[in-house]
């Protein structure tokens, strides 16, 4: 039955206009941050290691990167997918508190389990849950990419604001001084 609605609903997908680092308020944002992972290249597809829960074990990949500025304050990272059959991309993933000095995460280091060792302060992504939600394609839906975002802020993320895609929107461009992204691809036939 998943299959026959993904299948339905092939041509209705978000945007990856609609991605929170094309927000227009970022459009003059540098991109010197570079983003890679040993899982995957970019656009290639997740490991199922990397993919959600009931598809895979759901373990967030190493990202490495570099050309973070050295007058950042924090680092904040997104994962959205653009493909997603509703108005506005799925988040799958939030975190700011990022050290700017880090240059990597550790495999499952962006889960909500391990996420306190770093001192990760999560937002609650589409579903409501903590940390990260791997690729976990609609079946049938074709090919999905789910963008990891990393962005150098020029302050701190106010704790009292919560860190949710509406708060993003309105707060980052403000504060972004660079942005950084990576795309990795997953799709489901049944």
């Amino acid at each position: 039955m998943a299959a026959i609605l993904g299948k339905l609903f092939a041509n209705y997908r978000a945007g990856e206009n609609k991605i929170i680092y094309n927000l227009p308020g970022l459009a003059n944002c540098p991109e010197s941050i570079k983003l890679t992972s040993p899982a995957f290249e970019e656009n290639g597809r997740s490991p199922l290691k990397h993919c959600g829960q009931g598809v895979g074990e759901n373990i967030s990949p190493i990202l490495t990167w570099t050309g973070v500025p050295s007058d950042a304050q924090e680092l904040v990272i997104v994962m959205e997918d653009p493909d997603a059959p509703i108005p506005v991309p799925f988040m799958h993933m939030i975190a700011a508190g990022i050290n700017p000095q880090l240059e990597q995460f550790n495999e499952g280091e962006l889960n909500e389990d391990a996420g306190s060792a770093l001192k990760l302060r999560f937002g609650r992504g589409t579903t409501a849950k903590l940390g990260y939600q791997g690729p976990k394609a609609m079946p049938g839906h074709g090919t999905h990419h789910y963008i990891f975002q990393l962005f150098a802020l020029k302050t701190k993320w106010d704790p009292s604001v919560s860190l949710t895609r509406q708060a993003l929107s309105e707060t980052l461009p403000g504060l972004a001084i660079t942005r950084g992204r990576l795309t990795c691809t997953f799709d489901r036939m049944n």
